[in-house]
């Protein structure tokens, strides 16, 4: 296939010829090129004239000839610049249009458009696609900047003034913010706003540009990434935290088992070398020495047995509430009897009031005797000789209060919110004025709450603390008492033991002791 080419012309060559050079020059290089040649094409056409013709005439028309030749040379000239002048704006203006097409579909597809704020006119033009984000037809929003603040979440608004302002005052260098925008249904999401703003020769803002992004997923991404750092964190202090009292506690409890074994060991051991000198070396008022210690320490043991099983009862569900309908003014007031002589060798004032005589209502008498000895037995091992603890009992027809309030050394404000929980202890150093595992408080809780019940502790450092039960009346018909099993508790006999139990880890001097056993 032979290679056809296209012939040459004169035209075609004076107009590439020509198109080359205007690419390169300016119009006012163009221009004083055309004013040299033509200066020149004048003057020397003229001269060459008058040399080669001597009639006028012809001159003459030589000169109109010359005037035609430089039009049309002119005129063609002209095309030619023209010509490549438009080619080459129209080839500007189709890579302006495609450097466009390609920016906007960026914008299109990294943004949700792009906003334009005319700032002289207060307008702001929004892009089509965050109206749709916004659940907004065209003409529902309108294009004044006073009504931006609808579109954007009221604890935002100030925020994203005083950006802008920043911004527009040279205070920081690029304007970027993200904030909450609201839709049409009033549901708010996350924006980022992006802008470049536009200055006069004078410093003063024009119009200010920008993009604006949903960025409502990664926010709810990194609140939900926060949130579970925050869970994964607090779980990991409370495991620290149970770590650390859960050591505590077996420390307290070794040291509480070990403490009593220690004296029953070491009586038992002084028995046995007496027994092996002769039944004549020991006395019968030394024998019974040595037992109440035994006894006292075995009550001591008994106590924190009770209070583990107890522990596991109530956690597991086992433990359970024998109710009777019983006289509280009358329960509670053998229970103050039990322990009135215990009180007394401490050197305590014991005081019981009531407003009435006779409050029948369903309870389980051991657990509220339970109740009542352990925040007796507290105010006696935190209250000083010469000190009082109040016991009160007021009717309020639907519920019964219980006070046990003390003139004890008292607890403080930061601790009052912690001696309910199990095995905590307000003083946890292992050099202790009492001895205690940490959760003979959370048992009394329990049991209060076993009975519909609220305890609630008023206290103050130096002057005393309070416990206040509240329990909610309740009699049992006879229907329900039939159901119930005969489990009623003999105070004047059970009592005084039991109150030994539950103040085994209250020491008396051995001859005030016996006065009690």
């Amino acid at each position: 296939m032979k290679h056809i080419t296209k012939p040459i012309t004169a035209y075609s060559l004076c107009k590439n010829l020509f198109g080359n050079i205007v690419k390169h020059l300016n119009a006012f290089n163009i221009v004083i090129i055309y004013i040299i040649v033509g200066s020149m094409w004048v003057m020397l056409f003229d001269k060459v004239m008058r040399l080669l013709v001597e009639d006028y005439s012809m001159l003459v028309q030589a000169s109109i000839y010359k005037g035609w030749f430089y039009v049309i040379c002119t005129a063609f000239l002209l095309y030619i610049l023209i010509d490549s002048s438009i080619k080459e704006l129209n080839k500007s203006k189709e890579k302006l249009k495609i450097s466009e097409e390609r920016y906007r579909l960026v914008i299109n597809n990294t943004t949700d458009g792009l906003w334009d704020w005319d700032i002289l006119n207060d307008k702001i033009l929004y892009p089509e696609k965050w109206k749709r984000l916004l659940g907004y037809e065209d003409n529902e929003m309108t294009n004044k900047i006073s009504d931006f603040d609808r579109y954007i979440h009221s604890e935002d608004i100030k925020t994203l003034r005083d950006s802008i302002k920043q911004y527009l005052e040279g205070e920081i260098p690029k304007y970027k913010l993200e904030v909450r925008a609201v839709t049409k249904s009033g549901e708010s999401i996350w924006i980022q706003l992006r802008g470049q703003a536009i200055w006069d020769n004078d410093g003063r803002p024009l119009r200010m540009l920008g993009t604006v992004t949903d960025i409502n997923e990664r926010k709810l991404t990194e609140v939900a990434l926060k949130n579970t750092m925050e869970v994964n964190k607090s779980l990991l202090n409370e495991a620290i935290e149970y770590n650390k009292l859960k050591t505590e506690f077996f420390t307290n409890v070794s040291h509480e088992f070990r403490t009593p074994l220690n004296v029953i060991l070491s009586v038992v051991q002084v028995l046995s070398s007496y027994e092996k000198m002769g039944e004549d070396t020991i006395s019968l008022v030394k024998v019974n020495k040595y037992m109440r210690n035994i006894r006292q320490n075995c009550f001591r043991l008994l106590k924190l047995i009770n209070n583990l099983i107890d522990v596991t009862r109530i956690d597991s569900g086992f433990l359970k509430l024998q109710m009777k309908n019983e006289n509280i003014i009358e329960i509670v007031g053998q229970i103050v009897n039990s322990v009135n002589e215990f009180v007394s060798i401490k050197q305590i004032k014991l005081t019981f009031l009531s407003d009435v005589q006779e409050k029948v209502m369903a309870l389980d008498v051991e657990k509220f005797e339970r109740i009542l000895l352990n925040l007796i037995s507290n105010s006696i091992k935190f209250t000083k000789p010469g000190g009082e603890i109040i016991i009160t009992v007021h009717d309020l027809v639907d519920t019964v209060k219980v006070s046990v309030k003390d003139t004890g050394i008292g607890i403080e404000k930061s601790k009052l919110d912690i001696i309910f929980d199990r095995f905590r202890q307000v003083n946890s150093s292992l050099i202790k004025d009492s001895e205690g595992s940490g959760i003979g408080l959370s048992i009394v809780k329990s049991l209060v709450e076993m009975h519909n019940g609220k305890i609630t502790v008023l206290s103050e450092v130096g002057i005393g603390t309070e416990f206040i039960l509240s329990f909610p009346v309740k009699i049992l018909s006879d229907e329900e008492m039939d159901i119930i099993k005969d489990n009623s508790v003999n105070m004047k006999n059970e009592g005084v033991e039991r109150a030994l139990i539950e103040f085994s880890d209250i020491y008396l001097p051995k001859e005030q002791y016996k006065d009690i056993v």
